[in-house]
Protein backbone atom coordinates (compact mmCIF):
# COMPACT_ATOMS: atom_id res chain seq x y z
CA UNK A 1 0.00 0.00 0.00
CA UNK A 2 2.84 2.63 0.73
CA UNK A 3 5.00 1.34 -2.26
CA UNK A 4 1.23 2.18 -4.16
CA UNK A 5 1.04 5.85 -2.30
CA UNK A 6 4.95 6.48 -3.10
CA UNK A 7 4.21 5.57 -6.74
CA UNK A 8 1.22 8.31 -6.94
CA UNK A 9 3.38 10.35 -5.08
CA UNK A 10 6.23 10.46 -7.09
CA UNK A 11 4.06 10.47 -10.81
CA UNK A 12 4.73 6.55 -11.38
CA UNK A 13 1.31 6.10 -12.45
CA UNK A 14 0.94 2.74 -13.77
CA UNK A 15 3.15 0.96 -11.09
CA UNK A 16 0.76 2.78 -8.27
CA UNK A 17 -2.22 1.11 -9.82
CA UNK A 18 -0.87 -2.23 -9.96
CA UNK A 19 0.36 -1.58 -5.96
CA UNK A 20 -2.65 -0.03 -5.08
CA UNK A 21 -4.81 -2.49 -6.25
CA UNK A 22 -2.84 -5.75 -5.08
CA UNK A 23 -3.01 -4.36 -1.51
CA UNK A 24 -6.98 -3.29 -1.83
CA UNK A 25 -8.17 -6.78 -2.42
CA UNK A 26 -4.89 -8.14 -0.36
CA UNK A 27 -6.75 -6.53 2.69
CA UNK A 28 -10.05 -7.09 1.52
CA UNK A 29 -8.80 -11.09 1.86
CA UNK A 30 -7.77 -10.68 5.48
CA UNK A 31 -10.71 -8.84 6.40
CA UNK A 32 -9.03 -5.33 7.33
CA UNK A 33 -11.06 -2.55 6.65
CA UNK A 34 -8.97 0.28 7.27
CA UNK A 35 -6.42 -0.84 4.97
CA UNK A 36 -8.69 -1.55 2.59
CA UNK A 37 -9.81 2.54 2.87
CA UNK A 38 -6.16 3.84 2.35
CA UNK A 39 -5.58 1.49 -0.90
CA UNK A 40 -8.88 2.88 -2.44
CA UNK A 41 -8.47 6.59 -0.84
CA UNK A 42 -4.86 6.67 -3.36
CA UNK A 43 -6.62 5.05 -5.91
CA UNK A 44 -8.86 7.92 -5.83
CA UNK A 45 -6.20 10.25 -5.88
CA UNK A 46 -4.39 8.21 -8.52
CA UNK A 47 -7.60 8.36 -10.67
CA UNK A 48 -8.56 11.84 -10.06
CA UNK A 49 -5.06 13.12 -11.34
CA UNK A 50 -5.35 11.19 -14.27
CA UNK A 51 -9.03 11.98 -14.80
CA UNK A 52 -9.35 8.56 -15.31
CA UNK A 53 -13.16 6.89 -16.04
CA UNK A 54 -12.52 4.66 -13.09
CA UNK A 55 -13.17 7.56 -10.84
CA UNK A 56 -16.57 6.94 -10.04
CA UNK A 57 -16.08 3.34 -9.05
CA UNK A 58 -13.38 4.33 -7.09
CA UNK A 59 -15.14 6.53 -5.06
CA UNK A 60 -17.88 4.70 -4.49
CA UNK A 61 -15.86 1.83 -2.75
CA UNK A 62 -14.30 4.18 -0.78
CA UNK A 63 -16.90 6.04 0.79
CA UNK A 64 -18.75 3.20 1.25
CA UNK A 65 -16.24 1.82 3.73
CA UNK A 66 -15.29 5.20 5.28
CA UNK A 67 -19.33 5.73 6.02
CA UNK A 68 -19.35 2.16 7.15
CA UNK A 69 -16.25 1.78 9.48
CA UNK A 70 -16.55 5.65 10.82
CA UNK A 71 -13.82 7.07 9.25
CA UNK A 72 -14.54 10.39 8.52
CA UNK A 73 -11.17 12.02 10.17
CA UNK A 74 -8.98 11.18 6.82
CA UNK A 75 -11.11 14.39 6.17
CA UNK A 76 -9.63 17.37 7.44
CA UNK A 77 -7.06 15.93 9.45
CA UNK A 78 -3.50 14.84 8.67
CA UNK A 79 -3.21 11.54 9.29
CA UNK A 80 -0.38 8.81 9.25
CA UNK A 81 -0.95 6.81 5.98
CA UNK A 82 -2.84 9.70 4.25
CA UNK A 83 -2.42 12.12 1.57
CA UNK A 84 0.40 15.10 3.11
CA UNK A 85 -1.89 17.43 2.66
CA UNK A 86 -5.42 17.24 3.88
CA UNK A 87 -7.22 19.46 1.48
CA UNK A 88 -6.34 17.10 -0.96
CA UNK A 89 -9.86 15.07 -0.33
CA UNK A 90 -11.99 18.00 -0.99
CA UNK A 91 -11.72 17.67 -4.77
CA UNK A 92 -12.83 14.00 -3.96
CA UNK A 93 -15.93 14.99 -2.55
CA UNK A 94 -16.87 17.60 -5.06
CA UNK A 95 -15.86 15.10 -7.73
CA UNK A 96 -18.70 12.46 -5.78
CA UNK A 97 -20.97 15.05 -5.62
CA UNK A 98 -21.24 15.77 -8.60
CA UNK A 99 -21.05 12.23 -10.39
CA UNK A 100 -23.61 10.60 -8.00
CA UNK A 101 -21.34 8.65 -5.93
CA UNK A 102 -23.25 8.69 -2.60
CA UNK A 103 -23.94 12.17 -3.14
CA UNK A 104 -25.63 12.70 0.20
CA UNK A 105 -22.68 11.25 1.74
CA UNK A 106 -19.92 13.28 0.23
CA UNK A 107 -22.39 16.51 0.79
CA UNK A 108 -22.59 16.11 4.62
CA UNK A 109 -18.77 15.91 4.64
CA UNK A 110 -18.34 19.15 2.79
CA UNK A 111 -20.41 20.55 5.58
CA UNK A 112 -18.48 19.25 8.59
CA UNK A 113 -15.64 21.11 7.11
CA UNK A 114 -17.03 24.09 7.02
CA UNK A 115 -17.68 24.42 3.16
CA UNK A 116 -19.99 25.11 0.94
CA UNK A 117 -22.15 22.21 -0.14
CA UNK A 118 -22.57 23.59 -3.37
CA UNK A 119 -18.99 24.02 -3.39
CA UNK A 120 -18.08 23.08 -7.17
CA UNK A 121 -13.83 23.73 -7.30
CA UNK A 122 -11.06 23.01 -4.79
CA UNK A 123 -7.94 23.56 -5.69
CA UNK A 124 -6.82 20.89 -3.39
CA UNK A 125 -3.93 21.87 -1.42
CA UNK A 126 -2.90 24.38 1.62
CA UNK A 127 -1.22 27.54 0.45
CA UNK A 128 1.92 27.44 2.74
CA UNK A 129 3.33 30.91 2.68
CA UNK A 130 6.75 31.76 4.48
CA UNK A 131 7.48 34.99 5.36
CA UNK A 132 10.08 35.22 8.30
CA UNK A 133 13.60 35.51 6.88
CA UNK A 134 12.26 34.55 3.46
CA UNK A 135 9.55 35.08 1.23
CA UNK A 136 8.26 31.80 -0.36
CA UNK A 137 4.74 30.25 -1.28
CA UNK A 138 4.08 26.29 -1.61
CA UNK A 139 0.76 24.87 -2.93
CA UNK A 140 1.23 21.87 -1.07
CA UNK A 141 4.85 21.03 -1.47
CA UNK A 142 5.41 22.81 -4.66
CA UNK A 143 6.50 26.36 -4.48
CA UNK A 144 5.67 28.70 -6.55
CA UNK A 145 8.28 29.31 -9.03
CA UNK A 146 9.40 33.02 -9.83
CA UNK A 147 8.36 32.83 -13.51
CA UNK A 148 4.76 31.42 -12.27
CA UNK A 149 3.89 35.15 -10.92
CA UNK A 150 4.16 36.51 -13.99
CA UNK A 151 5.02 40.05 -12.70
CA UNK A 152 6.60 41.33 -9.62
CA UNK A 153 3.52 43.34 -8.59
CA UNK A 154 1.36 40.08 -8.04
CA UNK A 155 3.68 38.97 -5.56
CA UNK A 156 3.64 42.67 -3.99
CA UNK A 157 -0.18 42.40 -3.39
CA UNK A 158 -0.20 39.28 -2.03
CA UNK A 159 2.33 40.95 0.78
CA UNK A 160 0.34 43.30 1.09
CA UNK A 161 -2.29 41.25 1.61
CA UNK A 162 -0.20 39.24 4.03
CA UNK A 163 0.86 42.39 6.23
CA UNK A 164 -2.55 43.36 6.87
CA UNK A 165 -3.82 39.83 7.46
CA UNK A 166 -6.29 40.62 9.92
CA UNK A 167 -8.66 43.13 7.85
CA UNK A 168 -9.19 43.45 3.88
CA UNK A 169 -8.33 46.69 1.82
CA UNK A 170 -10.24 48.66 0.22
CA UNK A 171 -9.51 48.72 -3.75
CA UNK A 172 -8.13 52.55 -3.56
CA UNK A 173 -5.95 51.82 -0.41
CA UNK A 174 -4.10 49.25 -2.33
CA UNK A 175 -4.04 51.18 -5.12
CA UNK A 176 -2.07 54.43 -3.30
CA UNK A 177 0.16 51.30 -1.72
CA UNK A 178 1.51 49.95 -5.43
CA UNK A 179 1.06 52.17 -7.77
CA UNK A 180 1.59 55.85 -5.61
CA UNK A 181 2.06 57.66 -8.83
CA UNK A 182 -1.20 56.51 -11.19
CA UNK A 183 -4.38 58.11 -11.49
CA UNK A 184 -7.32 56.87 -10.09
CA UNK A 185 -7.73 54.81 -13.61
CA UNK A 186 -4.59 53.61 -14.10
CA UNK A 187 -4.35 52.22 -10.60
CA UNK A 188 -7.63 50.72 -11.32
CA UNK A 189 -6.36 48.65 -14.78
CA UNK A 190 -3.26 47.52 -13.03
CA UNK A 191 -5.18 46.33 -9.98
CA UNK A 192 -7.29 44.04 -11.55
CA UNK A 193 -4.55 43.01 -14.21
CA UNK A 194 -1.88 41.99 -11.07
CA UNK A 195 -5.06 40.80 -8.86
CA UNK A 196 -5.71 38.20 -11.62
CA UNK A 197 -1.99 37.15 -12.13
CA UNK A 198 -1.86 36.31 -8.02
CA UNK A 199 -5.29 34.48 -8.76
CA UNK A 200 -3.97 32.48 -11.47
CA UNK A 201 -0.11 32.12 -9.43
CA UNK A 202 -2.43 30.31 -6.39
CA UNK A 203 -4.64 28.39 -8.15
CA UNK A 204 -3.32 27.99 -11.94
CA UNK A 205 -5.95 25.20 -12.26
CA UNK A 206 -9.01 27.34 -11.70
CA UNK A 207 -11.33 26.61 -14.06
CA UNK A 208 -12.66 30.47 -15.80
CA UNK A 209 -15.59 32.16 -13.77
CA UNK A 210 -15.29 29.41 -10.58
CA UNK A 211 -15.04 31.33 -7.03
CA UNK A 212 -11.24 31.73 -6.10
CA UNK A 213 -10.12 30.77 -2.50
CA UNK A 214 -7.24 32.21 -0.40
CA UNK A 215 -7.99 36.46 -1.72
CA UNK A 216 -11.69 36.81 -1.25
CA UNK A 217 -13.26 39.97 -1.98
CA UNK A 218 -16.18 41.91 0.18
CA UNK A 219 -17.62 44.22 -1.77
CA UNK A 220 -14.86 46.89 -2.77
CA UNK A 221 -12.72 44.90 -0.41
CA UNK A 222 -9.88 42.04 -0.60
CA UNK A 223 -8.41 39.79 1.97
CA UNK A 224 -6.87 36.71 2.53
CA UNK A 225 -9.83 34.45 3.11
CA UNK A 226 -9.44 32.94 6.69
CA UNK A 227 -11.26 29.87 5.86
CA UNK A 228 -9.29 29.00 3.24
CA UNK A 229 -6.68 26.66 4.08
CA UNK A 230 -3.55 28.48 4.47
CA UNK A 231 -0.31 28.32 6.56
CA UNK A 232 1.64 31.25 7.91
CA UNK A 233 5.01 31.12 9.49
CA UNK A 234 4.29 34.62 11.15
CA UNK A 235 0.33 33.36 12.35
CA UNK A 236 2.25 29.86 13.54
CA UNK A 237 5.03 31.61 15.46
CA UNK A 238 2.21 34.17 17.37
CA UNK A 239 0.38 31.29 18.61
CA UNK A 240 3.24 29.01 20.06
CA UNK A 241 4.04 31.90 21.57
CA UNK A 242 0.06 32.38 22.99
CA UNK A 243 -0.01 28.41 23.95
CA UNK A 244 3.61 28.75 25.31
CA UNK A 245 2.59 32.02 27.43
CA UNK A 246 -0.89 30.16 28.44
CA UNK A 247 0.96 26.94 29.36
CA UNK A 248 0.59 25.79 33.12
CA UNK A 249 3.23 23.46 32.91
CA UNK A 250 6.73 25.39 32.78
CA UNK A 251 8.66 22.11 30.23
CA UNK A 252 5.19 22.76 28.49
CA UNK A 253 6.29 26.59 27.87
CA UNK A 254 9.65 25.97 26.89
CA UNK A 255 8.20 23.41 24.37
CA UNK A 256 6.62 26.22 22.54
CA UNK A 257 8.93 28.98 22.96
CA UNK A 258 11.44 26.66 20.97
CA UNK A 259 8.69 25.86 18.10
CA UNK A 260 8.28 29.37 17.97
CA UNK A 261 11.84 30.63 17.89
CA UNK A 262 12.48 28.36 15.54
CA UNK A 263 10.20 29.42 12.87
CA UNK A 264 11.26 32.87 13.25
CA UNK A 265 14.05 32.48 10.66
CA UNK A 266 14.49 36.50 10.30
CA UNK A 267 12.85 40.07 9.45
CA UNK A 268 9.17 40.01 8.15
CA UNK A 269 9.09 39.97 4.25
CA UNK A 270 12.71 41.23 4.09
CA UNK A 271 12.36 42.16 0.66
CA UNK A 272 10.06 45.24 1.32
CA UNK A 273 12.52 46.59 3.76
CA UNK A 274 11.58 49.77 2.55
CA UNK A 275 8.04 49.80 1.88
CA UNK A 276 5.94 51.35 4.93
CA UNK A 277 3.08 49.28 4.40
CA UNK A 278 4.75 46.51 6.21
CA UNK A 279 7.27 47.89 8.54
CA UNK A 280 4.39 48.31 11.64
CA UNK A 281 3.84 44.34 11.34
CA UNK A 282 8.10 43.55 10.81
CA UNK A 283 8.46 45.62 14.19
CA UNK A 284 5.76 44.28 16.14
CA UNK A 285 7.35 40.86 14.94
CA UNK A 286 10.66 41.30 15.78
CA UNK A 287 9.96 43.20 19.29
CA UNK A 288 7.99 39.38 19.82
CA UNK A 289 11.10 37.26 18.96
CA UNK A 290 13.01 39.27 21.24
CA UNK A 291 10.73 39.36 24.15
CA UNK A 292 9.81 35.47 23.41
CA UNK A 293 13.94 34.88 23.13
CA UNK A 294 14.71 36.38 26.21
CA UNK A 295 12.12 34.74 28.29
CA UNK A 296 13.13 31.51 26.76
CA UNK A 297 16.56 32.20 27.83
CA UNK A 298 15.65 33.15 32.02
CA UNK A 299 14.16 29.50 31.93
CA UNK A 300 16.95 27.86 30.77
CA UNK A 301 18.99 29.78 32.91
CA UNK A 302 17.16 28.72 35.50
CA UNK A 303 17.71 24.95 34.72
CA UNK A 304 21.42 25.90 34.95
CA UNK A 305 21.64 25.47 30.75
CA UNK A 306 24.26 27.61 30.52
CA UNK A 307 25.54 26.70 27.18
CA UNK A 308 21.98 27.50 25.41
CA UNK A 309 21.26 30.33 27.12
CA UNK A 310 24.62 31.81 25.72
CA UNK A 311 23.71 30.53 22.30
CA UNK A 312 19.98 32.29 22.48
CA UNK A 313 21.43 35.12 24.29
CA UNK A 314 23.70 35.98 21.25
CA UNK A 315 21.22 34.66 18.87
CA UNK A 316 19.15 37.77 20.55
CA UNK A 317 22.28 39.71 19.86
CA UNK A 318 22.33 39.27 16.08
CA UNK A 319 18.47 40.58 15.61
CA UNK A 320 19.35 43.86 18.00
CA UNK A 321 22.42 44.52 19.62
CA UNK A 322 20.92 46.94 21.68
CA UNK A 323 19.13 44.36 23.66
CA UNK A 324 19.88 45.09 27.05
CA UNK A 325 18.09 42.34 28.84
CA UNK A 326 20.56 39.79 26.13
CA UNK A 327 23.65 41.16 27.73
CA UNK A 328 22.57 40.42 31.71
CA UNK A 329 21.43 36.73 30.39
CA UNK A 330 25.03 36.11 29.29
CA UNK A 331 26.77 38.23 31.39
CA UNK A 332 24.59 36.18 34.31
CA UNK A 333 25.39 32.83 32.57
CA UNK A 334 29.22 33.57 32.17
CA UNK A 335 29.30 34.14 35.81
CA UNK A 336 27.90 31.31 36.42
CA UNK A 337 30.38 29.85 34.54
CA UNK A 338 33.08 31.33 36.30
CA UNK A 339 33.83 32.90 32.94
CA UNK A 340 34.92 36.05 34.86
CA UNK A 341 36.33 37.63 31.31
CA UNK A 342 33.80 37.09 28.77
CA UNK A 343 30.97 38.41 31.54
CA UNK A 344 33.29 41.67 31.51
CA UNK A 345 33.80 42.20 27.44
CA UNK A 346 29.79 41.16 26.97
CA UNK A 347 29.77 43.97 29.40
CA UNK A 348 31.85 46.55 27.97
CA UNK A 349 30.24 45.34 24.48
CA UNK A 350 26.48 46.48 26.13
CA UNK A 351 28.07 49.88 27.36
CA UNK A 352 29.37 50.74 24.03
CA UNK A 353 26.49 49.63 21.51
CA UNK A 354 24.37 51.81 24.19
CA UNK A 355 26.56 54.54 23.63
CA UNK A 356 27.03 54.57 20.34
CA UNK A 357 23.63 53.30 18.82
CA UNK A 358 20.87 55.32 21.48
CA UNK A 359 22.94 57.92 23.42
CA UNK A 360 22.01 56.50 26.93
CA UNK A 361 23.61 54.42 29.74
CA UNK A 362 23.25 50.66 30.98
CA UNK A 363 20.01 50.21 33.47
CA UNK A 364 20.66 49.98 37.20
CA UNK A 365 20.21 46.51 36.70
CA UNK A 366 23.17 45.87 33.98
CA UNK A 367 25.31 48.24 36.19
CA UNK A 368 24.92 46.14 39.61
CA UNK A 369 25.85 42.87 36.90
CA UNK A 370 29.02 44.75 36.52
CA UNK A 371 29.50 44.97 39.77
CA UNK A 372 29.28 41.37 40.82
CA UNK A 373 31.89 41.13 37.73
CA UNK A 374 34.19 43.23 39.59
CA UNK A 375 34.09 41.10 43.25
CA UNK A 376 33.87 38.00 41.32
CA UNK A 377 37.23 36.24 41.87
CA UNK A 378 40.07 36.32 39.01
Amino acid sequence: MTLGASYVITGQHDEAEHWLERSAEAFHDCGDPFGQTVARLWQCLLYQHLDSSQLPQALQKMLKLIETNGYEFFFGRLTFLGPFDPPAMVPLLIAARKSGVRSAYATCLLERMKLSPKLNFHPGYTLRLHTLGQFCVYRGKKAIADSEWEREKARQLLQLLLANKERALPRDEIGAYLWPQADATAAERQFKVTLNALQHALEPHRPPRMSTLFVQRRGNTYGLNPAAPLWIDAAAFERLIAQGNEAQDEAETLDCYRQALLLYQGDFLPNCLYEDWCREERERLRHLYLTTAVKTAEILLAQNDLEETIRLGQQILTIDNCWEAAYQLLIRAYLRRRDRIQALRTYERCVTCLQEKLDVKPMPETMALYAEIKSAEP
